[in-house]
């Protein structure tokens, strides 16, 4: 630790780059003195240099600092380095560990900057995946330096570590700044391809030879879309043109060797060996794709566009919580005060009068799932009888929701005109809505928060009129509009849209139609008949 201070209090910049540019004499010395083969280099090399150097354009080069993590990484360094000169020794699991334990610190910065953002940006998406790989990598390398038995032989444990290192992490890094810089239409396509090419390799090699010649298939889907996608690119420097199209093109021919030896253990009607692949197949991807890309990348990385959410949030969380709001007595007549905040031009009258005397409604609804989704709602259904949050009935059949429009106090949600609507069937809470409003760029949302056990579910709907006079309320939406998960300062957003639209019937009576879409997949739609009470 003692170390770590000093690296923190120095004038000489430490970092990822500093570190890597250092490890190039411990690999020299592997390559003059290891007594292991040349090409358990090709791990140790990601280790070292590839992957530090990657992580250093990541995190580094637009200021900020990770002085933690350049501390574990010269340790990491130094047991990687020594478990390559020595043999088996007591201290092998605990040096492994070390590295582990770095691995496991990248991780934890990716899915920390994942659960800032969520289901947005694509490319951002990638190289967290990647960063998170990286430690699934360093569990095969434990498994490999400590003999455990996978059911595999020690040469293919050590090959799905390389193979995490190189294609888990540098392939979906490279995709992902190729997406800072233009996404393409077939952008998205491509990058999930990519993501989920690294385990059906691994599935592959597991179960079937058959299924490895179906990976290998997906693979070079993401390869040669990875290729087209670099040669589209409009990179920052000239070299960059020729530099990266090369990376990526090393890899399109590397991947034809990887179907022919696949396609060979399948049929046996001929054979590529594994020194052959070692040798021609680990030489392009180490020195080709990997060293060239690095290189590459580092001349000039994009910056991500990605964006911080700074609306405001509910800080009323948990089932407790949500317990407490369902006893709050005062009533207020509507879910909005006035709906002349959302400055619509011409609002239906009746729509706004519900919004504006909500108490005043009888409200009828009848939820359809759709089939596909059914076992999926079954599940959580066991789960929202206990916290009543979302809480619907998986039959067709019409109900009636009943509750009421209640203040809460605006200081201990931390939202300004905060009204919890409380919506039950046959006294069963389905809903606990936290109704508010904020605006941003001239633009007023509505904000509405649901309390779950920990966290809060955000939905930020813009409001429009529609033809026919409807009212549209929509998470779609090129600005803050969407769902969201915020678990502690964190807002996530996820891979779901709603879209309401509410209309007028006759005088006195509206309805209205919910529905919900996950990764745009429809599965729930809500139809409700909105009554004024006698």
């Amino acid at each position: 630790m003692d170390m770590y201070l000093l690296m923190r209090g120095s004038s000489f910049k430490m970092n990822m780059k500093t570190v890597s540019i250092g490890n190039l004499l411990l690999l020299l010395i592997l390559i003059f003195f290891q007594s292991y083969a040349w090409y358990y280099l090709l791990l140790t090399v990601a280790q070292l240099v590839f992957v530090p150097l990657v992580l250093h354009i990541l995190l580094e080069t637009k200021g900020e600092k990770h002085p933690f993590l350049v501390f574990l990484f010269t340790i990491a360094s130094v047991a990687v380095f020594t478990l390559q000169v020595t043999g088996d020794t007591m201290l092998d699991g605990f040096l492994v560990c070390l590295y582990i334990l770095y691995t496991a610190v990248i991780a934890f910065i990716g899915i920390k900057r994942f659960l800032q953002r969520g289901f947005v940006h694509m490319e951002e998406c990638l190289i967290e995946l990647g960063m998170i790989h990286l430690l699934v990598g360093g569990a095969w390398y434990l498994a490999f330096q400590l003999n455990l038995n996978l059911g595999f032989s020690p040469i293919i444990t050590w090959l799905t570590a390389i193979h995490f290192h190189y294609a888990g992490f540098l392939l979906l890094v490279f995709i992902g700044f190729l997406g800072r810089i233009q996404k393409v239409k077939s952008y998205s396509f491509i990058a999930f391809t990519a993501c989920v090419a690294p385990w059906v390799v691994a599935i592959g090699i597991s179960f079937s030879r058959f299924l490895e010649v179906v990976s290998v298939l997906v693979y070079m889907v993401a390869i040669y879309g990875g290729i087209y996608l670099a040669c589209k690119t409009p990179y920052e420097r000239k070299l960059q043109k020729a530099l990266i199209p090369i990376s990526f093109l090393a890899l399109g021919v590397s991947i034809v060797f990887s179907l022919l030896y696949a396609v060979g253990n399948w049929t046996g009607l001929f054979h590529v060996s594994l020194s052959f692949m070692l040798l021609f197949h680990g030489g392009t991807n180490g020195l080709l794709f990997a060293a060239i890309g690095v290189l590459g990348w580092y001349l000039g990385a994009p910056s991500s566009k990605a964006k911080e959410w700074n609306f405001p949030i509910s800080n009323i969380r948990g089932w407790r919580k949500k317990r407490e709001l369902e006893k709050l007595s005062e009533p207020v007549q509507g879910l909005v005060e006035d709906m002349d905040i959302y400055r619509l031009q011409a609002l239906d009258r009746e729509v706004r009068r519900f919004y504006e005397n909500t108490n005043r409604y009888q409200l009828l609804a009848r939820v359809y799932w759709h089939p596909w989704f059914l076992p999926f709602a079954g599940l959580y259904k066991i789960i929202s009888r206990f916290v009543q949050q979302i809480n619907l009935p998986l039959t067709p059949r019409e109900i009636e929701m009943t509750g009421q429009v209640v203040k809460v106090d605006d200081a201990e949600d931390g939202r300004e005109s905060v009204r919890a609507w409380i919506r039950k069937v046959d006294n069963q809470t389905v809903f606990v809505a936290l109704y508010s409003f904020h605006t941003t760029k001239a633009t007023t949302y509505m904000n509405i928060a649901l309390p779950l056990p920990f966290s809060t579910m955000i939905g930020i709907l813009k409001l429009e009129e529609e033809k026919g006079k409807r009212l549209s309320l929509s998470s779609k939406d090129n600005g803050e509009a969407g769902i969201y998960l915020a678990i502690g300062k964190s807002r996530m957003k996820l891979p779901l849209q709603e879209h309401f639209t509410v209309s007028t019937k006759e005088k006195g009576n509206l309805e209205a139609i919910h529905r919900m879409t996950i990764f745009s997949i429809p599965f729930l739609t809500i139809q409700y008949t909105i009554k004024q009470k006698d």
